[in-house]
């Protein structure tokens, strides 16, 4: 069934890139032109910098000095990808997690929690153009920026929850000149990869634009969320801020398909990180859209109850399972 489904879509495929050859060759030389010259001078050299770091052992360095990931219940070696995924968007964040289960920081099962909390939107993008360009507002991007680690860390909670598992460091005893020739390769290649898939769901995207305006807005919320973002942010308005931070949570298939690229190879399952950025792009566009309204200070405490009670949950679970070690090795 599932080979004559795929023949039907390729067939379909064939026949609009046919039809529409002229639009689709101009949109695909438009988006290859716009993504080399603004996204991959901005991304090649935060992954050169990420390659390097992991196999130089920086990875262990970030995890003493900012622990971030025991927020998330996680390891302290995961510091390192979540932080890379918060500063430097995706696909850094999964990129750099890939790397380190290589190199046999984390363990399978691990690896795929870590790169599903790691995979978030950079800031530079969410405040310069959500914020500034589409809503007029730095305060409305930093709110959607710090609600998609919101977001994160609720989903991770309450899917993931605690990850019982010691933090590793295990690196190649490589010279820094193989290590940064291996890093600008790596980084090239993951760049291209970027820019193939960027440029892929935009022409996807151009042949469902006579699509209804809301069903659209829809459409290209789940694919790409640039375009979704964009979307609700000429949308305006409450409903035009759930569009825009849902499509920051989710981050849309055109990323999930570029972590897959980094995971598949390793054998990693990427069902953990489908499942947070649903139930992230619901709550964060959630989170936005309440924060504009008189029920902010509402939303707010109820956020921190909310953590608070799925912390405590966790931490219960963890208690009552070193219990039961104790009282089976007993």
């Amino acid at each position: 069934m599932k080979k004559y489904l795929f023949v039907t879509l390729w067939i379909i495929s064939v026949i609009l890139i046919l039809v529409f050859s002229q639009n689709v060759t101009e949109i695909t030389y438009k988006t290859l032109t716009q993504t080399l010259t603004e996204v991959f001078p901005v991304l090649f050299p935060f992954s050169v910098i990420a390659s390097l770091m992991v196999s130089m052992g920086g990875g262990e360095t970030i995890g003493n000095i900012l622990p971030i990931s025991k927020i998330f219940l996680m390891p302290a070696s995961a510091s390192a990808p979540i932080i890379c995924g918060a500063l430097c968007g995706f696909p850094l964040g999964a990129k750099t997690a890939c790397d380190m289960y290589e190199y046999g920081s984390f363990s399978k099962k691990c690896a795929e929690k870590v790169i599903s909390v790691s995979n978030n939107t950079g800031p530079v993008f969410i405040i310069s153009i959500i914020g500034k360009k589409y809503f007029k507002s730095v305060e409305v991007g930093l709110v959607i920026y710090f609600s998609q680690f919101i977001a994160a860390l609720i989903s991770s909670l309450a899917i993931n929850g605690k990850i019982n598992e010691e933090s590793k460091y295990i690196t190649k005893n490589v010279s820094f000149c193989c290590a940064f020739s291996e890093a600008v390769k790596s980084a090239l290649i993951s760049c291209l990869y970027v820019c193939g898939f960027i440029s892929v769901f935009s022409s996807l995207l151009y042949a469902a634009h006579h699509l209804p305006k809301g069903l659209f807005g829809s459409f290209s919320a789940l694919l790409e969320f640039t375009s979704g973002a964009k979307y609700g942010g000429d949308s305006g308005g409450l409903s035009g801020m759930f569009v825009v931070a849902f499509s920051v949570g989710w981050s849309g298939l055109s990323v999930i398909m570029q972590t897959i690229t980094y995971t598949y190879p390793l054998g990693l399952s990427i069902r953990p990180l489908i499942k947070i950025k649903i139930l992230s792009g619901l709550i964060c566009g959630l989170i936005c859209s309440i924060y504009f309204t008189p029920m902010k200070i509402h939303m707010i405490c109820a956020l921190i109850v909310l953590i608070l009670l799925l912390y405590m949950i966790r931490c219960k679970e963890t208690i009552m399972h070193k219990i039961t070690e104790n009282s089976n090795c007993s």
